[in-house]
């Protein structure tokens, strides 16, 4: 009786074949066609997969789609959401921006009144505007009727 094969823990020992495969014969085709009963042999890649060859084929696979969520993760945190950000700053300093033009045109504006306001010709003018009269002088309001 032969001796029981060892195998990895958890594989399944199956028993040897007694057939053997024979490489292929330059007489084996005829007229580019197989020869009845002819069997092509498999092409192997080293061999039946082992449990640990498929685990860490399995774990392979794993770690690839872990690390392309990864890249993906990291193209969003760097690329779209400072690209965002960078938008609003953008945004919010044309804002500013237009609103240092309009208070820079205000105090030009200002400034010419101020220099205006130096004269004593001015400031009569601007007082009697609100209604202010000379000392010597009388103000007479004319209400219009109807009013």
């Amino acid at each position: 009786m032969t001796e029981p094969r060892r195998v990895a823990r958890g594989a399944v020992a199956h028993p040897p074949t007694t057939q053997r495969r024979r490489s292929p014969q330059p007489h084996d085709r005829v007229a580019g066609r197989a020869r009845p009963g002819y069997q092509r042999p498999k092409a192997t890649t080293g061999g039946e997969l082992t449990r640990g060859s498929r685990v860490l084929r399995t774990a392979t696979k794993v770690l690839a789609r872990v690390v392309l969520a990864l890249v993906i993760l990291a193209v969003f945190v760097f690329g779209v959401f400072p690209t965002g950000s960078y938008v609003q700053q953008r945004n919010e300093l044309r804002d500013a921006e237009r609103d240092l033009t309009e208070l820079r045109e205000e105090n030009a504006l200002l400034e010419a009144r101020i220099a205006r306001l130096g004269s004593d010709v001015e400031i009569e003018l601007e007082a009697r505007e609100f209604g202010l009269v000379r000392p010597e002088e009388e103000n007479y309001l004319i209400i219009a009727p109807g009013n």
